[in-house]
């Protein structure tokens, strides 16, 4: 049997932090500390789940290792826990492992069947699973219709709304490039499928440079704009 517990996900300054609950004084917290201060810029930690089993006292410490690097999803933590200096354990503690993304949430909550409008949606940082959360311009979403009812701030999913049709790998496209003041119009093809306020890939006709941009309408990609 298995105890865990859920790691409070913050947002600050434009990103997102775990931070252990102030109830979380035992040694899921004291693990969930060292893993935090491990973690790679562009991860957070959810949860963490140890045996029942595990004895932990309030003079014991615990040490973290992790034999492989942590990955998006479940993982698993090599901990020992020693009283003084006596070893009283060895154990594998499961971690839950989100990436910090830039992803699409409700503002107020939304009823189902209702229609997207200016302020409805917009995009945060928040701590997701691995395909989790839709990186895509709001205002493309102006118009589309609310498939199921979201509540207030949760994280927009494909399900949730009926999304526009994608523009097709291979399509013809304007790369507006943007250095400075200086704008650049370049013709371009489309290299995967994406829909209009998506993050698109797509290579110039003229040098087959490969650029990556957002696709602002059906036609056209802002290269070196800001894509938050």
């Amino acid at each position: 049997m298995m105890r865990g517990i859920a790691i409070v996900l913050l947002a600050v300054a434009g990103a997102a932090r775990a931070t252990v609950p102030a109830r979380a004084t035992g040694l899921e917290a004291a693990i969930a500390k060292q893993v935090q201060a491990g973690l790679p810029a562009g991860m957070a930690l959810i949860e963490v789940a140890v045996a029942d089993a595990v004895v932990w006292g309030a003079n014991s410490t615990v040490a973290v290792h992790w034999p492989n690097a942590l990955k998006v999803g479940q993982s698993t933590v090599l901990a020992t826990v020693r009283e003084g200096e006596k070893e009283r354990g060895r154990f594998w503690a499961r971690l839950t492992l989100g990436a910090v993304k830039r992803v699409l949430v409700a503002v107020p909550s939304i009823d189902a069947g209702a229609t997207i409008t200016e302020g409805d949606l917009a995009l945060e940082n928040r701590v997701v699973g691995e395909n989790e959360g839709l990186d895509i311009e709001p205002s493309a979403l102006l118009g589309a219709t609310a498939a199921q009812e979201i509540t207030a701030g949760a994280v927009v999913g494909r399900e949730a709304l009926s999304l526009p049709p994608p523009l097709p790998q291979g399509a013809p496209v304007k790369l507006t490039v943007r250095r400075g003041p200086v704008m650049v119009s370049l013709a371009g093809i489309l290299e995967r499928a994406t829909r209009p306020g998506e993050i698109a890939i797509a290579r110039s006709t003229i040098d087959r440079r490969i650029l990556r941009g957002r696709l602002i309408d059906r036609a056209t990609i802002l290269v070196g704009g800001e894509e938050r």
